[in-house]
């Protein structure tokens, strides 16, 4: 599956995903930050992967354990922080969802900060994890991409004080 969106791509191409890469995004999260190179390895090795690249540079992924029939359990789900809010998590967890290899399982996660983000896409609170029923309706796709604004530096008054 390789799906493209402006200069954004998904991908669960494994002969993409880059284990420094993955370790530094690892960084970024409570749950992850203290694997060691050799376990993303293995997790590379023996997990299902969707990563989200812009510029052939991973800024995002999804990783899930499945038997690809009835149950997947998202373990990790990732986007760097400087490309948040701007619809690339939606659209990556819209790709996970309609993956051809998922879309029919029903779906669990673990989160403690998530629920919201995950709720928008038909996941429900049942004690520790979070759960979705497969073939839940999906959720409408994310909003066209904009170009990210970046912050304007501050304008020096024309007038001189001196």
């Amino acid at each position: 599956m390789h799906l493209t969106r402006g200069d954004f791509v998904v991908s669960d191409d494994k002969a993409r995903l880059v284990v420094a890469e993955i370790a530094a995004l690892m960084k970024q999260g409570y749950w992850c930050s203290h694997y060691t190179p050799e376990k993303i390895s293995r997790l590379v090795e023996n997990s299902f992967w969707l990563g989200l690249y812009t510029n052939e540079k991973l800024i995002g992924f999804a990783r899930v354990v499945t038997d690809k029939e009835t149950v997947t359990l998202i373990t990790d789900f990732m986007v760097h922080k400087e490309y948040r809010g701007g619809g690339h998590g939606a659209w990556l967890m819209a790709c996970l969802l309609e993956h051809p290899d998922l879309k029919e399982t029903s779906m669990s996660l673990g989160t403690q900060d998530g629920d919201r983000f995950f709720e928008k896409y038909g996941f429900e609170r049942q004690g520790a994890q979070m759960h979705r029923a497969p073939n839940t309706p999906p959720p409408p796709p994310p909003a066209p991409l904009e170009t990210r604004r970046r912050p304007r530096a501050p304008r020096k008054s024309g007038a001189d004080s001196s």
